[in-house]
């Protein structure tokens, strides 16, 4: 049985851990240990290539084994099954089962009821569909009885009936996959790597417009004039001298100038005239554009051989990348470019490649003699390969003679 590691919600999981703290996270998978359909009456059907669900009476039966699933904070559970035929279109429920039950011998008879519901999903197209099981996964790892899941049709459409692939299935061959992404404790933190060059500046902004002048406020009133002075008092007027005789005699002397009147007082000032209104503020002008970041400085050296512990390479990789032959961790990468496989010379060294932009077409590529096989392992004859495209993430392991594998390709 093919051994599904990553997924969409895994690919989502590992973007998510470039962007927050650097927290330990991995991806196991538990074991397929049991499937079978359920009919009322006392006839197994554990051994059949499909797994039954609605027409009326129809049921399923998973089971996995978690046994050798780490301790750990479960961050994602996600139960995948692939659907190969539709009768008819409807809603599938899915629950725990409460009871215990065996593949080779569980009957409709004696197979448990449903337990607790745990989601559901409608079904109007072949395919996969998946279900969120990460709070009943991480009860299960803690301790609590896993006696495995249970679908059966919605009563909203009671004439559903759809068939989904058993571990039996020798035709699609996609059996029941359970996905565990584990969260663990921070690991200690490496050495700071030497600082790569500053890049140059940008240019700076333009200036902003400059707001308009507000208008000017309107003149106080003017204060009232002061009184005037008092006038002086008039001088006395001089004697008239004596009317000459014919002829005239001459004009007598002018008499003296009367004394000046003292000066009046001066009026009081008058009151300030009220200060005008102030004048409306001009709006600020624009903000200038940010000039453009400047160029990333080069990556760091490479770290230490790889020690059998799966990680995460935070390092997003664009364009096209050789993945060094001593990394275990998970690649992530961008764009349409190539990605160049290790040397196959390390027996079980395991692979795992995550596009961030799915949906993107990317190249996976061999080195020297190696080949790839996408049947997944040695048993399963195929035409080895040089190269080949994805869209997804992907698994690959190595049996040390420069043979690839593909385990996995995500949806």
């Amino acid at each position: 049985m093919k051994k599904p590691i990553l997924s969409d919600m895994v690919r989502l999981a590992a973007m998510g851990c470039v962007l927050l703290v650097p927290i330990s996270m991995w991806a196991d998978s538990g074991v397929l240990s049991g499937d079978a359909s359920i009919d009322p009456g006392s006839a197994n059907f554990g051994g059949m290539p499909t797994l039954n669900v609605g027409d009326g009476t129809w049921r399923t039966l998973i089971q996995f084994d978690l046994s050798a699933i780490p301790s750990g904070t479960v961050a994602k559970a996600t139960l995948r099954l692939y659907v190969n035929k539709i009768n008819n279109p409807g809603i599938v429920d899915l629950s725990t089962a409460n009871g215990s039950w065996s593949e080779a011998t569980v009957t409709g008879t004696t197979a448990p009821a449903p337990g607790s519901a745990l989601g559901s999903a409608p079904i109007v197209a072949t395919g996969f569909v998946t279900f969120d099981v990460t709070a009943q996964v991480a009860a299960w790892i803690s301790g609590s009885p896993n006696n495995g899941f249970l679908l059966n049709a919605d009563p909203s459409t009671p004439s559903v009936f759809v068939f989904f692939d058993s571990k039996e299935s020798a035709a699609t061959s996609h059996a029941a996959a359970l996905e565990i992404i584990l969260r663990g404790a921070n690991g200690a933190t490496g050495p700071t790597g030497p600082q790569g060059p500053t890049g140059p500046s940008g240019p700076a902004g333009a200036a902003g417009v400059a707001g308009t002048a507000g208008a000017q406020g309107p003149s106080g009133a003017t204060g009232p004039t002061g009184p005037s002075g008092a006038s002086g008092a008039t001088g006395a007027t001089g004697p008239t001298g004596p009317t000459g005789a014919s002829p005239a005699g001459p004009a007598g002397p002018a008499g003296p100038a009367g004394a000046a009147g003292p000066g009046g007082t001066a009026g009081a000032a008058g009151a300030t005239g009220a200060t005008g209104a102030t004048g409306v503020t001009g709006l600020q002008g624009f903000v200038g554009p940010t000039g453009a970041t400047g160029a990333t400085g080069p990556t760091g050296p490479t770290g230490p051989s790889f020690s059998n512990t799966f990680s995460i390479d935070t390092t997003v990789r664009v364009s096209g990348f050789t993945i060094p032959d001593n990394a275990t961790s998970v690649t992530l990468f961008s764009g349409a470019g190539t990605i160049t496989l290790p040397n196959g010379t390390v027996a079980g060294k395991k692979i795992w490649i995550v596009t961030t932009t799915p949906g993107t077409v990317f190249t996976i590529q061999r080195q020297g003699s190696d080949l790839i096989f996408r049947s997944g392992f040695p048993t399963q004859p195929d035409p080895g390969e040089v190269s080949f495209n994805s869209q997804f993430p992907v698994e690959l392991w190595t049996d040390g003679l420069h043979h690839w594998y593909l385990t996995f390709a995500g949806i």
